[in-house]
């Protein structure tokens, strides 16, 4: 504003100028941080799939094992069951 009330032209043509190239900056900046967030999300979406997918083999290992546990001490049982019959004990 000058003296007289009135507003000078190119200052109000600057001030819009730098208003928008601060918004273009801004936008562009929120462009970049939307990127990173997305990759790092991808990042970590992919890291869980891959515990995921290791804490499922380390689930069927240790099945297997309890199994092959289990099988054993029945077939220990079993033995001992025919031996207490041909002891008689």
């Amino acid at each position: 504003m000058n003296a007289g009330g009135g507003f000078i032209a190119g200052s109000i043509t600057g001030k819009l100028f730098l208003d928008k190239t601060g918004w273009d900056s801004s936008v562009s900046g929120v462009k970049k941080d939307e990127e990173k967030l997305g990759q790092s999300a991808k990042k970590i979406s992919e890291n869980f799939t891959n515990i995921g997918k290791k804490m499922s083999i380390a689930g069927v290992v240790v099945v297997a094992a309890l199994g092959g546990i289990i099988k054993k001490t029945a077939d220990a049982g079993d033995e001992i069951a025919k031996l207490s019959k041909r002891t008689g004990v």
